[in-house]
């Protein structure tokens, strides 16, 4: 075994079964699936905190319409009140 010849362009010497290149430009299928798991754990917990924002929304609303109902008896009884008693 003496030392390797040096390569020149064009040859296409044979590389050996033990030498095992990796293309930098893809992506392995444990990167494609764990990128996907991320997103799908980001989107669901969007999406949770977007319906618990929703429900927020609704509750506040229906709060405030129960609020504009009493605030108008009210207004409606001491309205009767301040004829009675002027």
């Amino acid at each position: 075994m003496g030392p390797e010849p040096a390569r020149r362009a064009g040859d296409t010497a044979r590389v050996e079964p033990d030498v095992v290149r990796r293309s930098a430009s893809g992506m392995t299928l444990l990167e494609v699936l764990l990128a996907v798991s991320i997103t799908a754990v980001v989107v669901l917990l969007l999406v949770g905190g977007l319906r618990i924002g929703l429900r927020a929304w609704e509750a506040g609303e229906r709060q405030a319409a129960a609020q504009q109902g009493r605030g108008a008896i009210v207004e409606l009884v001491r309205g009767a009140l301040a004829a009675a008693y002027p």
